[in-house]
């Protein structure tokens, strides 16, 4: 008699986007390609909908405002930053020049992938409120995250108490958005970007941990 088989749990079916999410996705991906060749300003709402392929009312439906369709699209590009530099969040191993090291070289090449979308952005900012706005609190947001480490670093005890870690926390998340966006701009060499990212090390070093080696 043959060994009865074991019964097998049914493997669930991957569920199909709805026609909704498949809308609002087409929206979002029609901002960011328009945003390739135009700024902000020059984009419309009916520019948006016409290239996704929906109504203009169809747009209102999921975005009450252009502005919120771009605090969408950082949500994205946001969780794809704190991936990317989970190494300084997360990890507890290796020097602290080392975990440095590894963050802000995948946070460079983080701002590298999101580039022309980024700047389009930051242009926007300066004349568009709504898009400062949701910026400021997309830095904001980082940089909580950051002065949350730094707290933990100084528990443990692997980092010494200095200044408080909220002001700290936002004065260097500014320092890396100012100096990526600088080589974005610039169209720096890889070689630079390393050099950008190895000076970033020694002032995160030095001010989070003391380390001057």
């Amino acid at each position: 008699m043959n060994p009865e088989l074991p019964v097998l749990a049914p493997v669930p079916e991957r569920r199909r986007p709805s026609r909704g999410e498949e809308r609002r996705a087409a929206l979002l991906a029609a901002l960011r390609t328009l945003l390739d060749s135009r700024p902000l300003a020059d984009v419309s709402v009916e520019d948006i909908a016409q290239d996704a392929g929906v109504t203009r009312s169809a747009f209102y439906f999921y975005f009450p405002t252009k502005a919120a369709a771009v605090a969408a699209i950082l949500r994205g590009v946001f969780n794809d930053m704190i991936a990317a530099t989970s190494d300084f969040f997360e990890r507890e191993h290796g020097t602290p020049r080392e975990r440095l090291r590894d963050s802000l070289s995948r946070g460079a090449a983080a701002w590298l992938k999101h580039g022309t979308l980024l700047v389009a952005l930051l242009d926007a900012a300066g004349s568009d409120p709504d898009i400062r706005k949701v910026l400021d609190q997309w830095v904001d947001a980082y940089a909580e995250l950051t002065a949350e480490r730094i707290e933990a670093e100084r528990k443990s005890g692997r980092a010494p108490d200095g200044v408080d870690a909220r002001s700290l926390a936002r004065v260097l998340i500014g320092m890396n958005q100012r100096a990526f966006e600088r080589d974005l701009r610039d169209g720096a060499s890889e070689r630079q970007v390393r050099r950008t990212v190895a000076a970033l090390v020694d002032v995160w070093a030095c001010t989070v941990y003391h380390d001057t080696a």
